[in-house]
């Protein structure tokens, strides 16, 4: 008995310290932001709690931490500028590793039957290297609009065009629709916010669509993968419990059910075995492929509410200084929508850290 009411007193603690970061959060960085993370540690232990759970909450606490510091920190001009050129490194050593790779040079990955000569940059699949890419690529624009005072109008567009042919070299490497197609929408949805007149943004736009043919035709068909039989699975689940969902990293728990994976293609499967056993014959959808699907089976409709209200800020708060990151922020939202880069700590950090300049530039006069 005494053991159970120290254990009690310990979760109390434990939840009193989250939901006061939670407010914290709220008031001082993002009232979207903080309002998730206070539906996250509620869902960690509603409608049950379990070790999944519990793990999913440290990490989604690791991230809005990181989120609500980079908000905090990045207050000036040459530290947003600094973040940015972080961000472009890291999508160039993307690249750099994907070439290396390309030799049959992989200094940091074990070998191993389910990756064998993959392409994978700094990732672990081809989904998660042109993933990264793409969220990379807008940082592209520091070379240009950022260093004014330092370089010539010639010689930004020089090292502007290197950084873009390097970056098409990664996607082409990596071989696959996603982070290319994450960049189109953007660009058109760009297009449409930015470029006078229908017939600019129509060129544009076909421009666009054509070099996405052209991608498609000689390097990667798009295709669903199953994709679309989990997403209907979790359609006709979630009306069971569409109030407060399934619980945060419940969804791996559900579709490792035998009569559910037998229903989108795959065998019977224990979840507490190696992911990375007898691959090739499963199809068990350990994440759902698109992160507002899996977020909203898990977390129920608020999350699906709070990701509406954040959107409508952004837009009632748009001013035009804010177009890089806001590019940035379509290009992870439509890649979100068919990968799960937020499970992915690499992705979601620069995501995160993607968000966090949006919101002080929103801030900024």
């Amino acid at each position: 008995m005494t053991s159970s009411v120290r254990q009690n007193f310990q979760l109390l603690f434990m939840w009193s310290v989250l939901i006061s970061l939670a407010v914290y959060v709220a008031m001082k960085s993002n009232l979207w932001v903080g309002l998730f993370f206070g539906l996250a540690v509620f869902s960690g232990v509603f409608p049950f709690r379990s070790s999944l759970s519990s793990e999913a909450l440290v990490w989604v606490m690791l991230g809005v931490l990181w989120y609500h510091i980079s908000v905090q920190l990045l207050n000036t001009d040459d530290l947003i500028d600094a973040a940015m050129v972080a961000i472009l490194l890291i999508g160039l050593a993307n690249v750099v590793f994907l070439l290396f790779q390309y030799f049959d040079v992989d200094p940091i990955h074990i070998a191993r039957a389910s990756v064998g000569r993959l392409k994978v940059g700094l990732m672990s699949s081809h989904n998660g290297a042109a993933a990264m890419l793409a969220f990379c690529f807008p940082a592209i624009a520091v070379i240009f609009t950022r260093a004014k005072g330092l370089y010539s109008v010639r010689t930004r567009l020089i090292f502007t065009g290197i950084a873009i042919v390097m970056f098409c070299i990664g996607f082409v490497l990596a071989g696959t629709f996603g982070g290319p197609f994450s960049i189109g929408v953007a660009i058109v949805v760009m297009v449409v916010i930015r470029v006078p007149g229908w017939p600019g943004k129509i060129f544009i736009a076909g421009v666009t669509g054509g070099v996405l043919m052209i991608y498609s035709i000689f390097v990667d068909p798009p295709d669903t993968f199953n994709r679309l039989e989990a997403w209907k699975m979790a359609a006709r689940l979630f009306p069971e419990h569409w109030i407060f969902g399934s619980g945060v990293g419940h969804w791996k728990l559900f579709f490792a059910r035998p009569d559910i994976l037998q229903r989108i293609g795959g065998p019977a499967f224990n979840i507490m075995e190696p992911w990375f056993r007898n691959t090739a014959d499963i199809h068990y959808f350990k994440q759902a492929h698109n992160e507002f699907i899996q977020m909203t089976f898990e977390m129920g409709a608020g999350f699906a509410l709070i990701v509406v209200g954040y959107f409508v800020n952004i837009v009632r708060r748009y001013q035009e200084k804010v177009l890089i990151p806001l590019f940035a922020i379509t290009v992870i939202s439509v890649n979100s929508m068919f990968y799960f880069p937020f499970h992915i700590s690499l992705s979601a950090a620069v995501a995160l850290l993607w968000m966090a300049l949006l919101e002080t530039q929103l801030r900024s006069n």
